[in-house]
């Protein structure tokens, strides 16, 4: 009988070839020259392996060398096992093997055997970049991975067994067994939502033949991570320069300069100039169609007026938001003709609590020629009820930083009761100048800690000598403002009204906190229509699994999707693959597998929450993320002022949930209930799912609600 499933990565030590010799002479990990990582691993004895006693020594032996197999802490295992790959029909994976050097070494070389050979490819990590190639040479004291990726759109639904065979001078060090596994469910064509910040014309605009084939590069890149997001990422200034009137053909600087733009009679754009970038989008499925837009005008504004018009206008008056509110209504028509679903307008970024006014203006512009609003939120808004509410009206999504999902979706998802306080800070106070910040102070100590947890307080109200004073977001640092004070990580700021000393005053704080219980309603009563994702973010550097796990996140808080910063930025730091100049083709890094592998689960946990109802998908929930042994269990984390539930996994963990739901979709469609085989008709935007809270335990309830109810609506 196959042992149990382990979520335990396998380090595994081999010596270099030896002569033949009696197993009591058995090599141990003093003498061993590798160790390699095998995170795709399955309960299964490998033949050829043999468990000796008292060490524990588990022994590969044949002519040619011997190894042992040990765990995370190197302590010998009790049994060797199998590496296991679940795919569906038509999809890819990249599965890691890692190997470090124990010491100086030959070059170590990786093929695979047996009948699905062909469908795999090995891959070389050099540098965080994913090459073509079959050996790797590991220096003493440093890791080197190998990456096997494997496509099943040429293999028909079954089992595949295969070898994984190392070797060093092509003299055999080790093979490890593969159980590929292809199941008759084909991977839904509709994408998880997700936003990748891909600011493709940093490197130049399709305005030639290599920036156009550079653009077609990073596009057909972007489709393959399964990418739902056209980001436009381009200066109102820039849109303006490249447009033409559409009744002439005329350049819109050159009609403009000539006088023949008027405010009072706008004409209608061409904007094909973009078709390399917008209409090659749509055709390769990224149809949600985004804005990176500002609640306020600026030079950048200015400049766009007056290469529209040919006049100097002041941005933020009336007239000259009448001209940046038609270049980008001309934006949104262009981009639904060229076959975009939606408009987004994602305006500003992480705001401050005091620019909730001023947002909500701005935004409220833009949804009035047809986009819908969002921006992202972090630090304090996502707590607070009475923010969230101020911004709800305008607000068609939420964009909310990974560290606050569990405050938000506790007030917007669960019954919440408030407890009002005021007391007196008897904290001493010291100054504080980082930032340059002037005639500032700080609590020498948190004063939200103990029975008042900073990320339970859902409001805060200073005075100073029964004055209030201005409240802003974040910390004090490079603060210069009088009268005002701040939170942040449970400490408190101010800046009396005459900068003086606060502890020679009497300083109170007012402040909320926030307790979930079962009865009465959430403070903040969500859209119905609107989305809710959340972000974070990384780079090449970023570990496959850290990255895998991001589109598993969002599934498991039942949210529409996440943004990730960034998959493309002018620095070529922070980028996840590399544009290769010669070749004309895209270099992927393990983060973008990791990512793109996400994508691929996602869209099976989705199709399979459509297909069930009720108390199934409690069921599934709990399987995958709520009970101990669940492979993708969430786990608190906690960072300064934030506490959240986060996943853990390797590649062992991340493919027994996929196993479990390609199963129940394969078991749904031999049932009648799916059609495996087929693509899902409607995209999963249109498929919206939310939550509804409902009794019970576990992780959720603390966190998001662990027992909400996933419930499709139209």
């Amino acid at each position: 009988m196959p042992r149990p499933l382990l979520p335990l990565s396998l380090l595994l030590c081999l010596s270099a070839p030896l002569p033949a010799v009696t197993l009591s002479a058995v090599p141990t990990a003093e003498n061993a020259h590798y160790r390699i990582t095998v995170s795709a691993l399955r309960g299964a004895r490998v033949p050829g392996l043999v468990d000796r006693r008292p060490g524990k020594e588990i022994v590969y032996r044949d002519a040619k060398g011997f190894g042992g197999l040990f765990d995370d802490r190197m302590n010998f295992i009790d049994a060797p096992y199998r590496m296991a790959v679940d795919m569906g029909n038509f999809e890819a994976e990249a599965v890691p093997l890692e190997i470090y050097g124990l010491k100086e070494t030959p070059p170590v070389t990786l093929s695979v055997a047996g009948s699905a050979a062909a469908a795999c490819r090995v891959l070389v990590e050099d540098d965080f970049r994913l090459l073509p190639g079959d050996t790797l040479s590991v220096p003493q004291g440093q890791t080197r991975r190998f990456w096997l990726k494997i496509r099943s759109d040429r293999l028909a639904p079954g089992d595949y067994p295969l070898e994984v065979r190392l070797a060093a001078r092509e003299k055999p060090l080790l093979t490890i067994p593969l159980a590929l596994k292809v199941w008759n469910v084909r991977l839904p064509s509709s994408r998880f939502l997700n936003k990748y910040y891909a600011f493709l014309t940093h490197f130049g605009l399709p305005d030639s033949p290599e920036n156009r084939r550079r653009i077609a590069a990073y596009l057909e890149n972007l489709a393959e991570l399964r990418s739902a997001t056209c980001d436009w990422a381009l200066s109102t200034a820039e849109m303006a320069r490249h447009a033409r009137v559409a009744a002439t053909s005329e350049p819109l600087p050159k009609a403009a300069e000539a006088g023949r733009i008027r405010p009072d009679a706008l004409p209608r754009l061409d904007l094909s100039f973009f078709d390399p970038w917008v209409a090659e989008s749509a055709r390769l499925g990224m149809t949600r169609f985004e804005i990176n837009a500002n609640s306020g005008n600026g030079p950048n504004e200015a400049e766009a007026i007056r290469l529209a018009t040919g006049q100097a206008m002041d941005p933020q008056s009336e007239a000259g938001w009448k001209i940046v509110l038609w270049l980008y209504a001309e934006l949104r028509r262009y981009a639904l003709a060229k076959g975009m679903k939606s408009a987004w307008a994602k305006v500003d970024d992480e705001i401050p609590p005091e620019h909730i006014p001023a947002w909500n203006s701005g935004a409220a512009r833009f949804r009035s020629i047809g986009y819908r609003a969002y921006t992202t939120d972090t630090g304090t808004i996502p707590r607070n009820a009475d923010w969230l509410n101020a911004k709800n009206k305008t607000s068609d999504a939420w964009q909310v930083a990974i560290g606050a999902t569990r405050d938000f979706l506790t007030i917007t998802r669960r019954p919440v009761s408030y407890i009002e306080r005021r007391e007196k800070v008897a904290i001493p106070w010291a100054s504080y100048a980082s930032g340059d910040a002037v005639e500032t102070w700080a609590t020498l100590r948190p004063f939200f800690s103990g029975d008042k947890p900073t990320q339970s307080v859902d409001k805060i109200e200073i005075y100073a000598n029964g004055r209030k004073m201005r409240f802003k977001g974040g910390s004090g640092w490079g603060n210069r403002e009088r009268g005002a004070a701040m939170e942040y990580a449970g400490h408190l700021y101010i800046s009396l009204p005459d900068g003086g000393d606060p502890n020679n005053a009497s300083i109170e704080a007012a402040y909320r906190l926030r307790r979930t219980g079962p009865k009465g309603k959430p403070p903040v009563r969500l859209d119905p229509e609107d989305e809710v994702w959340y972000y974070g973010g990384g780079n090449y550097r970023a570990s496959y699994a850290d990255s895998r796990r991001y589109p598993w996140l969002a599934c498991a808080f039942g949210m529409d999707g996440y943004g990730y910063w960034t998959y493309l930025w002018w620095n070529r730091q922070d980028i996840l693959v590399w544009y290769d100049e010669l070749s004309g083709k895209i270099i992927n890094s393990s983060a973008w597998e990791g990512l793109r592998d996400g994508n691929e689960d996602a869209a099976y946990f989705l199709e399979l929450v459509l297909r069930q109802k009720g108390k199934k998908n409690d069921a599934l929930r709990r399987l995958l993320f709520l009970e101990p042994r669940s492979p993708l269990r969430l786990k608190e984390k906690r960072s300064e002022i934030f506490a959240w539930d986060d996943i853990e996994g390797d590649f062992e963990t991340f493919n027994r949930a996929k196993r479990a739901i390609l199963k129940e979709l394969a078991t749904d469609a031999r049932r009648g209930k799916g059609e495996a085989g087929k693509a899902t008709a409607t995209p999963f935007a249109e498929k919206r799912l939310t939550f509804a809270p409902s009794p019970g335990r576990g992780c959720w309830d603390q966190a998001v609600g662990a027992n909400a109810r996933f419930a499709p609506t139209a």
